[in-house]
């Protein structure tokens, strides 16, 4: 119960970040292709990804389908960062999700001419600079055009940019119960 309460609460403040702050989208390149068929667009949700099937239900799947339904003009895809997550998946229940070069892989092959990179991790660690960023990078030249999402706490306020850690606390406020006093506690 805790962890669906915190997946929800993050997919809020995620989606929140999408949809409110989607002017800040790290631009990755723009190259015009005219071999490509026009307007085919693609949103690839990427995470780290999760062995535990509800947990992908409740968290990973709940963001894809909030962004399908916000983004109807987009096709949504799913990618891992973790090797280990997809083989674990692959070999347990015979799933089979692809990782973020594989997924682009396809999206070019397919004709896909605008793709957005959105990753569901918190903060920008290894796992977005080395996954995320950096398997990006070799397809900026091959789309029309690529852009890569921020993790839910990227920006700190600073150089006219968003606090994301302010956007996440106010979220998180919003959740907590309205009797909430001093002499009592929320848990998450």
């Amino acid at each position: 119960m805790k962890s669906n309460y915190l997946c929800k609460t993050a997919m809020i403040v995620i989606l929140g970040i999408i949809l409110f702050a989607g002017n800040n989208l790290l631009h990755i390149g723009k190259v015009s292709n005219q071999c490509m068929e026009k307007d085919k667009k693609a949103i690839v949700v990427v995470s780290f990804g999760t062995t535990y099937a509800e947990a992908r239900k409740n968290c990973i799947e709940a963001v894809e389908d909030r962004i399908r339904e916000a983004f109807p003009e987009y096709d949504v895809f799913r990618a891992f960062t973790s090797k280990i997550v997809i083989k674990r998946i692959a070999e347990r229940e015979n799933i089979h999700i692809d990782d973020l070069e594989t997924v682009l892989a396809k999206l070019r092959d397919e004709g896909y001419t605008e793709v957005i990179v959105q990753t569901t991790h918190l903060t920008p660690g290894e796992e977005y600079e080395n996954k995320v960023l950096a398997a990006v990078e070799p397809f900026k030249a091959v789309f029309t055009k690529i852009a890569v999402g921020r993790p839910l706490l990227y920006f700190k306020g600073d150089n006219g940019k968003p606090n994301d850690f302010a956007i996440a606390v106010e979220a998180l406020r919003l959740q907590m119960p309205s009797d909430l006093r001093e002499e009592k506690a929320a848990v998450f």
